[in-house]
């Protein structure tokens, strides 16, 4: 097959084009995605063939006419496709009235639609597969989809969904009458069911055809589409009056606080006679929003499923305004100002090398601050910092370019990165300040979610009376409301194993024999209890329910319940270790019989004291068990502490929690559950917590050093062959018990589930049964190599199968032991006592509420993993890049990973439209963590799995950190 061929298709599973390109959106880009609530039906999944593959690479290989019959109908028009701007300002692909499907066209927009996503997370994502990495939605056939990429707007109609390269793709076919393939997280707006599947199944998967049948599926389907746009375009056209007053409506009432709005809001808004609003309305008001992107910015995360538009704080437009006033003026203001930042940037780059091998420190600086004009220059370039995808113009390049471009240190092209960088050396932000956790804490998404929970804030619970008197928001529960429900433990130990300096302890296990069935145990699972005082209607609940989890950041942990007295109380052992006094804990108890069945379970409110506190690597020495120790690729390793021995007794349960947890695993290794992993970077920092730059942007900075960071791999595979191993399976336990719990009793509440992987056909399924460990690993380079696609996880109220579990369709599966740092835990929990004490009276939480809770901790912990991710990823690339001018200073290290570094090829090598050469992206296990291959020669091949030497080239950081690579000579 062709180069150029193969790339077409590989290349929309790629995940990143280079950071140099600037996205510059006509203020138009609209179409989007759908708004409709319905349900998706499954779409057939099929598998792809070597033939069928090279038919699809033809997308962008310029192809002669094609010979033979010519299915034109006397007299049709053969007019060529055409790039329109509809009357929102949004560019789209039009058939122009085409009839014929010609294969010699080749338009620069499909270039550019199919190239290498520069915005795209999952480039720098390690998770390569796993419970997280699938895709979120199911395409059905026949369903219209607006798909926008690389500022470029499709409207096409799904034709089939296929596995490649470990992620589903869509073969949608656009308006032009050729398919294309998609990424289904490209898609913006869907309409199930707009096409008849009937019709569609006639289309075909090649990109162009020559089949009668397919030609006539194609042009009826392309008319089709048309026929919608004119909709659209009329809908918009009688809308546009209203909608020039949503900003004002909807705006925040602080002027520098963000807000938000969903589609069906504004449609309520504009067009309220209209319930609910047709779907042309939706697309033609969501194109509007898109179009004015100086207002308003759509969510970044997860737009598809929460339709929602963040509405920018007033002072940052007007800002945005006034610094556009001084670059069009050409006012002196400006240049005063990049004069200052440029005398100012050369003495914080001396002050930062000066002190390089410092610990960091901060104190106010000596040399003359910016004027309240130059600070909201500042306050304005601050602002432009933000993670967007290249959906939408950004109506502030060009004032931001101005202000940068006059600064005379940079070379650069603007960018985030440059932007980040210039604060730093301003000194408006320390050298180690990364801006990724703020973004998230202080960013739309958390200003908007703050608003909207607290403006509903009495509508978290609807109770029935759980007390004999009504509750303040500051009150917490009188006494005990289930103390006569609880179970006493008396002495059965509870160990409690967890690792050094662990900050919550909410779960501990019991083992208890059955002296009548020896060959059966009870598993007791014990869990913090929090709700034992927490009443959900207090303050403490809701501010729980606003931050949804515990959030652990390198640098400091910002916690879900609150320090100091009483909370410091909640966790296991606490009370019984200072006061003797035994303590409240929510017990899920599993009984397990010789081959691994749980035979029956228990869920009850209970009382322990003999709790034993362990530490996992004190647990696997007493075991026989060595102790796991992770890669120091720069030779940072820190001495373990000495083990601890474990008494005899304690040592003879743990012996029997082993063995019944290795039923559990040889369970689901002989149901033919497998999983793979990949080594992968983790840092810690000292200090922590870091200290920080005050947000005053008149106000100059002296930052000094910069902090440790100890630079680790950690094998996920081999840290759960312990006693991690023992407790994980023991709360996945619990977590089925608790399932069972709610089923039995018919309660709602937030399970989550997942389906089996594709394994593309029988004999590579075979295959990989076959490679497995006894833990059921596959190698992840052979799971790649087979293209493996694991479907999502997600939250649903039904008691649904979980595979990669091993857990079967009707049980399902329930988060509920870790209270302490996970609200839906509590939530669950509060349901659980409720149902005990009144089990004839509606459950405390209802369907409705929980549904919207479910989709809101999706979203959520999706969120949160990607933000823990980065904000590694940043670290360690810092690391990186201070071992490297260490090593041009002469500084010797232990260990210097950096020379002879092998990378794996994760991508097939694709065609970067911005930089026209071939890129791919690789897997550095000596690191744990990925990089852009670039500058690829054309005639390398290079296959999945294929290992090369590297080196390592740019870094960037800003809010999408990154690193280049090339190939070794």
């Amino acid at each position: 097959m062709h180069r150029r061929s193969v790339q077409c298709f590989a290349d929309i599973s790629s995940r990143a084009a280079s950071s140099s390109k600037r996205v510059v959106v006509p203020d138009s880009l609209s179409q989007c995605r759908h708004a409709s609530t319905q349900a998706l039906g499954k779409g057939k999944f099929t598998a792809i063939s070597s033939s069928q593959l090279k038919d699809v690479a033809k997308l962008l290989v310029k192809q002669e006419k094609p010979k033979g019959k010519d299915t034109k109908k006397k007299g049709a028009a053969t007019k060529k496709p055409q790039v329109v701007v509809d009357s929102a300002g949004a560019k789209r692909l039009d058939s122009g009235g085409v009839n014929k499907l010609r294969s010699d066209i080749f338009l620069p927009e499909k270039s550019e639609f199919l190239s290498p996503r520069q915005d795209d997370p999952w480039q720098a994502d390690i998770e390569l597969s796993g419970e997280e990495s699938a895709g979120k939605y199911d395409i059905s056939r026949g369903t219209f989809l607006e798909v926008r990429r690389n500022n470029i707007t499709v409207h096409s109609i799904a034709v089939e969904v296929v596995p490649y390269g470990g992620r589903w793709m869509i073969m949608a076919l656009t308006s032009t009458g050729e398919v294309w393939p998609c990424r289904e997280d490209d898609v913006q707006f869907r309409i199930p069911g707009f096409a008849d599947k009937n019709i569609v199944m006639k289309v075909g998967t090649d990109a162009y055809s020559e089949d009668p049948d397919s030609v006539a599926a194609r042009i009826k389907l392309a008319k089709q589409m048309r026929d919608f746009d004119k909709q659209v375009e009329v809908r918009l056209s009688q809308l546009s009056p209203a909608l020039r007053d949503i900003y004002d409506h909807f705006k925040a009432p602080d002027s520098a606080q963000w807000s938000s709005v969903t589609l069906s809001e504004v449609a309520k808004f504009v067009d309220p006679k209209s319930d609910p609003p047709h779907i042309s309305s939706l697309l033609a008001i969501q194109n509007y929003l898109f179009s004015k992107s100086i207002y308003f910015v759509p969510d970044p995360s997860n737009f598809l499923e929460t339709q929602k538009f963040y509405l920018r704080p007033v002072t940052q437009i007007e800002d945005a305004q006034f610094v556009n006033e001084l670059v069009l003026r050409r006012d002196h203001r400006l240049s005063d100002f990049a004069a200052k930042a440029t005398e100012q940037i050369r003495e914080t780059r001396k002050l930062h090398e000066e002190s390089w091998s410092e610990p960091p420190t901060i104190q106010p600086s000596t040399v003359s601050n910016f004027t309240p004009d130059e600070a909201r220059i500042l306050r304005f370039l601050d602002s432009t910092v933000r993670a967007v995808r290249a959906v939408q113009a950004d109506p502030f390049l060009t004032q931001q370019a101005a202000v940068l471009k006059k600064i005379d240190v940079y070379d650069d092209e603007i960018s985030n990165d440059l932007t980040q960088r210039f604060m730093t050396d301003c000194g408006l932000l320390a050298p180690w300040e990364e801006q990724i956790a703020r973004e998230h804490f202080e960013g739309p998404e958390s200003s908007s979610r703050a608003q909207k929970r607290e403006a509903g804030a009495d509508s978290i619970v609807t109770l029935a009376a759980t007390t004999s008197q009504p509750l303040g928001p500051q009150d917490f529960y009188s006494h005990d409301p289930v103390e006569s429900l609880r179970c006493d433990f008396g002495n059965m130990p509870v160990y409690v194993i967890d690792d050094y300096g662990a900050e919550e302890l909410d779960d501990g296990v019991s083992v208890e024999r059955i002296p009548s069935e020896p060959e059966s145990t009870w598993i007791h699972v014990h869990i913090a209890d929090p709700t034992a005082m927490v009443p959900p209607t207090s303050d403490i609940a809701k501010a729980a329910f606003e931050k949804g989890q515990t959030a652990y950041l390198l640098d400091r942990t910002i916690s879900m319940l609150p320090h100091g007295e009483p909370f410091n109380q909640l966790s296991l052992g606490a009370r019984s270790s200072q006061t003797g006094q035994p303590e409240p804990a929510m017990t899920f108890s599993i009984k397990i019989d010789a081959h691994g069945d749980i035979v029956d379970t228990k869920v009850q409110p209970s009382v322990i004291k003999n709790i034993h506190r362990l530490k996992y690597s004190d647990v696997d020495v007493a075991l026989g068990i060595p102790r796991y120790t992770p890669q120091h690729p720069f030779g940072d390793d820190q001495p373990q502490p000495a083990a601890q021995p474990v008494e005899k007794s304690a040592v003879g349960d743990l012996t029997l929690l082993q063995k019944v947890t290795q039923l559990m695993v040889k369970k689901r290794f002989d149901a033919g559950i497998m999983w793979h992993t990949v080594p992968k970077a983790a840092v810690k920092i000292n200090p922590a917590p870091l200290p920080t730059v005050p947000r005053n942007f008149g106000l100059l900075h002296e930052c000094r050093g910069f902090p440790e960071i100890s630079y680790t791999v950690e094998d996920f595979v081999e840290m759960e062959k312990g006693s991690r191993n023992m407790v994980a399976e023991t709360m996945k336990l619990a977590c089925r018990a608790a399932s069972r719990f709610f089923t039995e009793r018919g309660l709602p509440g937030i399970r989550r589930t997942q389906g089996p992987a594709f394994y593309g056909n029988e004999e590579t399924h075979a295959n990989l049964l076959a490679m497995r460990s006894e833990h059921g690993v596959v190698h992840w380079v052979e799971s790649i190599r087979a293209g493996v696609v694991a479907p999502s996880a997600r939250y649903t109220l039904k008691p649904e199968g979980h595979f990669l579990l091993g857990i079967p369709e009707g049980e399902g599966y329930m988060k509920v032991t870790s209270p302490l740092r996970r609200f839906q835990d509590m939530i669950a929990h509060w349901q659980i006592k409720h149902a005990l004490l009144h089990p004839d009276k509606p459950a405390l939480f209802a369907n409705d509420w929980l549904q919207r809770m479910a989709k809101d901790t999706e979203a959520l912990e999706t969120g949160m993993k990607r933000i823990q991710w980065q904000q590694t990823l940043w670290y360690a690339l810092k690391r990186i890049e201070r071992a490297r001018v260490d090593r041009q200073k002469g500084v010797q290290f232990a260990r210097y990973p950096l020379d002879d570094l092998k990378g794996v090829i994760f991508q097939v090598p694709v065609k970067n439209a911005t930089t026209n050469a071939l890129q791919s992206v690789v897997y550095i296990p000596a690191l744990g963590l990925k990089a852009f291959l670039v500058n690829l020669a054309v005639d390398q091949d290079l296959q999945i799995g294929d290992e090369v030497p590297i080196e390592l080239g740019d870094i960037r950081f800003g809010l999408r950190p990154r690193v280049d690579a090339t190939i070794r000579k």
